[in-house]
């Protein structure tokens, strides 16, 4: 970095508008992409009526480097332009917010409004002729034809003169408003991404998808490692993983470098052959592992997964195996294992690193086992929320899965059992489809009957609807609770593979939950 200059400056913004649409501040294509909610829009244009600042710029201009830039930004055309040219490498979100909105041929220019009573900024405003466009608002020519406009609503002569002189303000605060920008002079994109990092105006260090992205972008290829990302991302949409984190996929990258997934490090990412390639080993991989939860472990919804450790761990054994293959019920049981016993919660790093030693191993063919078992142990506090954050609740509910045929389209959608107050772990029934939540529903109206044998699946049976509809709550309750005790109790037995009694200790006080 001996060769980089680096200063700090202030311009208008009309200014730095200019600039960019004129082709002299560009966004390169590895940046990442354009995020921003409405929210975070008007919440912008909120700060810069208000006269906050909103944060610097931070420009750069390359000691040799070119990089492909986007030619539309905010639905507006870029020109091409012979002169020196600086990249932004921070600000891309509130320069596309600010050109899609005050420019004439912005895609957002109709979408923000000023109510000049206060300045407050809406998101509406098209059936209300008082409010003012803020495109307009920054037009000095349509501030004119605001004016006229307002003349002829009926309006007493006062208000006209004091929306008309609000109008002329707001463009004044506008036309005058200026942003900060830091310059920086000189070296390569790996000392541009570490600049962004130290001087990122929001105080948030750079994402390391980003800096891998930047790092390694392909102006011939055009990959985009951001983009394999999200590619993986809508892969997982059909088992409800599409929200998995961006992270959790980069540490499955990981599982492709020479380190185990948790020491792997930005670097040794950047440094794999043919990342391309690995992104789509990466994808298969983890694809194949999310099919298995969801299929073999009743995981319908990635709000469901214990850890993230135990999605990352199976897309490390689908690198070494293209299918399951015999090992299907290992891998079940050791799921299942690593949940009940919360053993990632409870397992330092150094015993983390020599599992994963030995799950490579067993993935390999060289270990029968992928994991030492040991005793597992439940405590089960009925009276407590229902929270899928936590991973006892996220166990309780997989073991009632486990009583569901598995199909495509599968959703998670809890209900709770009415006048036993609010979603309580005994007292809510995990639905994977809106048929079921509609029988549920009728059930404990009493507008349906069905067999004890169609009401196993819930943890329910006629007996336990006949006290529900007597009134009978408490009794209802703990007739559940004790079905819901078997149920896990078997499961456990089952999917664990042991004959042996588990200590299960139970709290089954307050059980009304009120």
């Amino acid at each position: 970095m001996e060769n980089m200059y680096i200063k700090a400056d202030r311009d208008y913004m009309t200014t730095i508008l200019d600039k960019v649409a004129d082709g002299k501040y560009l966004i390169p294509e590895f940046q990442r992409d354009f995020i921003w909610d409405k929210r975070q829009m008007i919440d912008l244009f909120d700060s810069i009526v208000k006269g906050f600042p909103i944060g610097s710029i931070i420009l750069w201009s390359p000691q040799e480097d070119n990089f492909d830039s986007f030619d539309v930004i905010g639905g507006v055309k870029i020109k091409k332009s012979s002169l020196p040219h600086y990249y932004i490498l921070d600000g891309r979100q509130r320069l596309t917010t600010l050109i899609s909105v005050l420019s004439e041929k912005g895609e957002n220019k109709d979408f923000i409004y000023v109510d000049l009573k206060d300045f407050s900024i809406l998101g509406r405003g098209k059936n209300n002729p008082i409010l003012l466009r803020l495109s307009d608002a920054f037009d000095s020519y349509a501030i004119v034809d605001y004016i006229e406009r307002i003349k002829n609503l009926g309006l007493d002569e006062s208000e006209v003169k004091e929306y008309a002189e609000k109008a002329k303000r707001l463009n004044r605060i506008l036309i005058s408003y200026q942003i900060g920008y830091i310059v920086v002079n000189g070296g390569g994109i790996d000392d541009a991404v570490e600049i962004f990092s130290r001087l990122n105006s929001q105080g948030t260090s750079i994402s390391p998808d980003f800096m891998i992205q930047a790092l390694t972008f392909n102006s011939k290829t055009h990959f985009k490692f951001g983009d394999a990302i999200k590619d993986i991302q809508e892969e997982l949409d059909p088992y409800n993983f599409s929200s998995l984190k961006r992270d959790v996929i980069l540490k499955c990258v990981g599982n492709y470098t020479q380190k185990a997934f948790i020491d792997a490090r930005t670097e040794d990412i950047i440094l794999l052959d043919n990342l391309p390639d690995v992104m789509n080993e990466v994808k298969r991989s983890v694809v194949c592992a999310v099919k298995f939860l969801y299929e073999e472990c009743r995981v319908v919804d990635v709000k469901l997964l214990p850890y993230t450790y135990q999605l990352i761990m199976l897309a490390l054994f689908f690198k070494e195996n293209k299918t399951v293959g015999y090992r299907g019920d290992e891998l079940r049981k050791w799921f299942y294992y690593t949940s009940y016993t919360n053993y990632f919660t409870n397992t330092s790093l150094a015993r983390i690193r020599y599992d994963i030693y030995e799950f490579e191993r067993f993935s390999s063919g060289l270990n029968e086992e992928p994991i030492n078992y040991g005793e597992v142990q439940i405590e089960r506090a009925w009276n407590t929320p229902v929270s899928l954050g936590a991973v006892n609740t996220c166990c309780f509910v997989l073991s009632q899965l486990s009583l569901r045929k598995i199909s495509r389209n599968m959703s998670l959608i809890p209900y709770a059992i009415p006048k036993t107050g609010n979603k309580r772990l005994f007292n809510t029934i995990w639905c994977v489809n809106k048929s079921q939540l509609k029988l549920l529903k009728s059930l404990f109206l009493g507008n349906k009957e069905c067999s004890d044998e169609e009401l196993q699946p819930f943890a329910l049976d006629n007996e336990m609807l006949n006290l529900y509809q007597k009134g009978k709550i408490d009794d209802f309750a703990t007739k559940r609770m004790v079905k819901l005790v078997v149920i896990e109790k078997q499961f456990i037995k089952e999917v664990l593979k042991t004959k042996q009694i588990i200590p299960y200790r139970i709290d089954m006080v307050d059980l009304q939950a009120k």
